[in-house]
């Protein structure tokens, strides 16, 4: 990921990709799976993860 913000292009990505039914629903995401997956550190993993978790919480 080349954009200036990877952790909120990668949060997106992730929305995009459970809506489209690419990652699985029914069980948790490996940090390190998704990072090999995107080509990206654990670090925008953990915050798109925890921005996900917020928005899910103020729903």
């Amino acid at each position: 990921m080349t954009d200036k913000q990877p952790a909120e292009t990668l949060y997106h990505q992730l929305k995009q990709d459970i809506r489209d039914n690419k990652l699985p629903v029914a069980r948790p995401l490996k940090q390190e799976q998704l990072a090999a997956k995107y080509g990206v550190s654990r670090i925008p993993i953990r915050t798109g993860q925890s921005q996900s978790h917020i928005e899910t919480a103020h729903q």
